[in-house]
């Protein structure tokens, strides 16, 4: 089964005061997998942000897969594994979007999801992805010796999974839980948490499929399955999420009972929100969203700021509109459990593959303010819009791919406003730059202000390249660079009609006017 890679965008925190807008952010939160990071000057509710630079930001620690968020059991996700570096000390992987540093908006950090922040790592770009290997060649051995993979075992068990699928579609929560061993109180708990998300969630389609199979004992009634799941929510034909799940069972003759589930873990980029939380839910013509919960009371407000957020990233779509954008939110300890919590401490939200074709956004609603959820949200869901369908993550467009997240955040507002400006002209001033755009990659070590001048420099210069050709041309010059992998200038000729070395040129001479 294709398991998601782990490419992941975040949010850092940023520096810097808060945006003047026409009408009140509705919810901030730090930037994440997937990247936002809360302005230089943001200071998270409670907490006092240490100075103008909030800790290191790691890299995204992925697994060795790239793509933060992007590897799927047995398949590497585009551009490898978020890179297949170990987040911390390790440059974002090329191709998906690093975790965000916190940045302070004016005066409110905030933090850039990581799209799953894949950019730091030694992976591809802001966005980590992590290919876990799949099972399949998995056979039927066990204790009680032999090749096949379980016989009549696997037919039966395979039977009792379409038997649980059907009945979660169909709302009969007994039929669900009846897959279980009924003394097996544990087990019957999470697979009641599970029913009750997943039904919050509109499940429209679950399917179930024995992908490995091994004895457990000599006399061959105990079992172990590794279980490939896809799943759907809202509308059934969807572009779906892929898991695998390691389940245990009891048998005899034709009978079998499950007696154990793990969660789909690290190769999965799980485990899922609703594997682990009682979520509520909510979906909106272009959003799904869910939260634990202590925040369930507040889904009306956030999917009014997520549906308006959407309505933003859906101008930065690269190939196929995604189906529904995904987001969950929760408490920064649920979010660090779910998706396997590499989750940067300074990241507020991140995206991460949650399929071959799709992204998840999950953000920290209690480390953000309302003012700035809005902001977080735009972030978030354009690299959901701009990565999902296989982007390849070449290593050296950390500034591409957060940068145009942030175009997509601050749209419609002057450059004089962008809360990340003071960062970026204290970066110059005190740090030089010798205006190489692919050198400007965070590691887990950089300083959160140099995080938040590296996110601004991504800005100025997608700005740069959208308001100067346009924002089609800037699509379609993301598109070549990262999702089919062409050389700078190649793209540069094809989008712009000009060799690289100008376009980049006058980018460089641009951030810098701007940030002096």
């Amino acid at each position: 089964m294709d398991a998601p890679s782990r490419p992941y965008y975040d949010t850092p925190h940023a520096l810097g005061a808060p945006h003047a807008l026409g009408a009140p952010h509705a919810l901030g939160a730090p930037h994440a997998a997937g990247g936002y990071r809360p302005p230089a000057q943001y200071q998270p509710p409670g907490e006092q942000w240490p100075g103008y630079a909030p800790p290191g930001a790691p890299t995204w620690p992925p697994p060795p897969a790239p793509y933060p968020g992007n590897p799927y059991p047995g398949a590497q996700y585009p551009g490898a594994a978020y890179p297949g570096s170990a987040y911390p000390g390790a440059a974002y992987p090329g191709g998906w979007p690093a975790p965000a540093p916190a940045r302070r908006r004016r005066t409110l950090p905030i933090v850039l999801s990581v799209v799953a922040a894949l950019l730091i790592c030694t992976t591809p770009l802001a966005v980590l992805v992590r290919v876990a290997a799949t099972r399949a060649g998995a056979t039927g051995t066990g204790p009680g010796g032999g090749g096949a993979r379980g016989g009549g075992v696997e037919g039966v068990i395979t039977d009792r999974l379409t038997a649980q699928s059907e009945a979660l579609i169909k709302g009969d929560e007994a039929a669900y839980l009846g897959v279980a061993e009924p003394t097996a109180t544990k087990l019957r708990d999470e697979l009641r948490l599970r029913y009750g998300s997943l039904r919050a969630l509109k499940v429209a389609s679950f399917t179930q499929s024995v992908d490995s199979l091994h004895a457990l004992d000599d006399a061959r009634s105990r079992w172990e399955a590794d279980v490939n799941v896809s799943l759907c929510f809202v509308a059934p034909g969807c572009s779906p999420q892929r898991i695998q799940v390691t389940t245990r069972w009891s048998t005899a003759g034709d009978r079998a009972l499950m007696t154990a589930l793990d969660d789909s873990g690290r190769a999965s980029n799980g485990p899922r929100p609703w594997e682990m939380s009682a979520l509520s839910a909510r979906s909106g013509q272009r959003t799904l969203i869910a939260a634990s919960r202590s925040f369930a009371g507040r889904l009306p407000k956030l999917q009014a700021v997520a549906e308006q957020a959407a309505a933003v990233a859906d101008r930065f779509v690269i190939g196929k509109r995604p189906d529904r954008y995904v987001i969950f939110f929760g408490t920064s300890r649920e979010v660090e459990s779910w998706y396997g919590g590499d989750v940067p401490k300074w990241s507020i939200g991140y995206a991460l593959p949650s399929g071959p074709q799709t992204l998840d956004v999950a953000v920290r609603l209690d480390d953000i303010d309302n003012d700035f959820v809005d902001d977080v949200l735009r972030h978030e869901l354009t690299h959901v819009a701009t990565l999902s369908g296989g982007a390849t993550g070449t290593s050296g467009y950390f500034w591409l791919v957060e940068g145009i997240a942030e175009y997509a955040m601050e749209e419609g507002r002057p450059v004089t406003k962008y809360p990340d400006l003071e960062a970026v002209h204290r970066y110059l001033r005190d740090k030089g730059w010798d205006g190489k755009l692919d050198r400007v990659e965070p590691t887990a070590n950089t300083p959160e202000s140099q995080v938040a001048a590296f996110y601004g420099i991504g800005y100025l210069a997608s700005r740069r390249l959208g308001d100067r050709y346009g924002r089609e041309k800037l699509l379609e010059f993301f598109r070549l660079v990262i999702h089919e992998d062409k050389p700078a200038d190649a793209a540069s000729r094809a989008a712009f009609g000009a060799p690289w070395s100008t376009v980049s040129a006058d980018c460089v001479d641009y951030v810098k006017r701007v940030a002096a």
